[in-house]
């Protein structure tokens, strides 16, 4: 991702990571192969 200062960034970037985060754990094996309503909790 392109870093920048701008003040957009300033006020999302927190939520940016967080998405981003969501993104990643989205995305493991683990998590993948789940049905609407399943959870691994």
């Amino acid at each position: 991702m392109k870093a920048s200062t701008s003040k957009e960034d300033m006020f999302f970037s927190e939520a940016r990571e967080l998405f981003e985060e969501m993104v990643n754990w989205l995305s493991e094996d683990s998590v993948c192969g789940l049905e609407h309503g399943e959870s691994l909790f």
